[in-house]
């Protein structure tokens, strides 16, 4: 018998270690993503871990959307009616994120812009023009 055939015709139990050994590498494979998983998952449900950089996030409570807009990092804030759906939305530029708060009420919707801190920048945010700007208030 040649000897390049000697390796295919090894005894029955070599070859089921064989394969034991492969399983046991999955097995490892298997726990390590099922830790690594299970670390993502607790990273993303902890409350103590800060949102991804410049990331959206929408604020429902105007009381928590003034007490955003008085922050030290809150750089500026802009104003967009939306004649169509009957809304307004109100963004503030912090630091690391953009929080929005969108207002059926039109009159709510104005005193909350008056009780914004005189020291934020505000710009109402108008309809594009044809090739896409924003016109200029």
């Amino acid at each position: 018998m040649p000897i390049a055939h000697l390796a295919q015709h090894r005894p029955m139990k070599a070859r089921a270690a064989n394969k034991r050994d492969h399983n046991d590498l999955g097995g490892i494979r298997r726990s390590v993503l099922r830790s690594f998983q299970r670390l993502f998952d607790e990273h993303l449900h902890d409350s103590t871990t800060p949102p991804a950089a410049n990331m959206p996030s929408e604020v429902s409570d105007i009381k928590q959307f003034i007490e955003i807009c008085r922050r030290k990092d809150a750089q500026s804030a802009r104003v967009k009616k939306n004649k169509k759906v009957n809304n307004i939305k109100f963004k503030v530029r912090c630091s690391r994120n953009v929080y929005t708060l969108v207002l059926k009420d039109t009159d709510k919707a104005e005193k909350l812009k008056q009780s914004l801190p005189p020291g934020l920048t505000i710009s109402d945010v108008g309809k594009k023009n044809p090739k896409g700007r924003h016109a200029a208030a």
